[in-house]
């Protein structure tokens, strides 16, 4: 299941990403 693969990176990087964004 790639696509299965490719959503849960994205969605941790999502994660990643926002709390990166929340700390300035």
């Amino acid at each position: 299941p790639t696509r299965e693969l490719a959503v849960q990176i994205y969605e941790e990087a999502r994660k990643f990403s926002y709390r990166s964004r929340v700390r300035p």
